[in-house]
């Protein structure tokens, strides 16, 4: 079997997992998160083409994108706003699935949350420097002054994120790199894991609850607004 066939075959599997007979928005916030990634992934790609990552025309290039590029603002918007609700999003997830224990006999899939919850908040962290303005500058150099204050590992992290004690074009190129290389590779493979273990473990339904029913997504949706109607 082929990559894209299994990679086919895991999608099938995934939209063909039972949903609980009685569910609520909280159960779509997994696959929130997910939409919001690829949206993420896709306007990135588009700010990309006019991105430069120097300390000379970082801000010019992205003011370049929000008043000439056609359609820039409206891309850089999707992708801001994108950014600070999938962080929302994914906190919102992982929150629901501490309150609801579903993380009992699923701790391997907690954790890689976990992780991937961490990974987002790196996403959000390392995209502020990349807009190279004073805020962005300031708040970037007050991380990096608590940073620098960890016993032992503090110096050692700063050499290698920063590429010296003072921002500036090293650390700017290394959390460009991180921002565009690194960080959505790793994150795409641990939510392919992911959703691996989901659809090995099935969905989590509190034993107050009633069996699931095997109904698919939109079935389920469709007899829940009959539901509602009634």
């Amino acid at each position: 079997m082929t990559f894209w066939e299994r990679t086919r075959a895991l999608i099938q599997q995934e939209l063909e997992l039972p949903v609980p007979s009685q569910f609520h928005l909280g159960h779509f916030l997994g696959g929130a998160v997910l939409f919001l990634f690829l949206i993420e992934i896709v306007t990135g790609i588009l700010l990309m083409v006019y991105y430069q990552p120097t300390v000379t025309e970082a801000h010019q290039s992205i003011q370049y994108i929000m008043s000439t590029a056609q359609l820039g603002w409206l891309v850089r918007g999707l992708h801001s706003w994108g950014a600070n609700l999938l962080i929302l999003v994914a906190l919102l997830h992982l929150l629901r699935v501490g309150l609801y224990g579903a993380y009992r006999e699923r701790e391997l899939n907690w954790a890689i949350g976990v992780i991937l919850l961490l990974l987002v908040l790196a996403f959000g962290f390392t995209g502020m420097l990349l807009l190279w303005d004073q805020q962005a500058f300031w708040t970037t150099d007050a991380a990096r002054l608590a940073l620098e204050r960890i016993p032992l590992i503090g110096k050692l992290f700063l050499d290698f994120l920063w590429g010296g004690v003072e921002l500036g074009e090293g650390a700017l190129l290394r959390f460009y790199v991180f921002h565009v290389g690194l960080l959505p590779w790793v994150t795409t493979l641990l939510i392919a894991v992911h959703l691996y273990l989901v659809a090995r473990q099935g969905l989590f339904v509190p034993a107050s609850r009633e069996q699931d029913k095997p109904v698919k997504p939109v079935e389920g949706v469709s007899d829940h607004a009959e539901e509602n109607v009634r």
